[in-house]
């Protein structure tokens, strides 16, 4: 019962500054593009996307940081870094 509050506990200061770099990585995505688009509306248009990205890398990441600490997950066997591409397993769906 008391399992994730310990688990808040132990992970609370990355899970809080990986959330403030996905914040703040949005507001700068959201920022550059109303400047850039400011006179031409194509870059705004390419530029937005990434507030999206970072806010879903910034929950990607958590995710990878909580993985150990989730006894299903730390199961699971480790697979090498050359058959996990985590843009085409993850973001890639995102966009489509």
């Amino acid at each position: 019962m008391l399992r994730p509050f310990a688990l808040w506990w132990r992970y609370w200061p990355q899970l809080a500054a990986l959330y403030l770099v996905g914040l703040l990585g949005r507001r700068a995505a959201i920022e550059l593009a109303a400047w850039a688009g400011w006179d031409n509306e194509l870059w705004a248009s390419l530029i937005m996307p990434f507030a999206g990205l970072a806010r879903l890398g910034s929950f990607v990441a958590m995710y990878l940081v909580l993985r150990p600490a989730i006894p299903a997950l730390a199961a699971l066997p480790k697979r090498s870094p050359r058959r996990i591409d985590i843009f085409s397993t993850v973001i890639v769906p995102f966009f489509a």
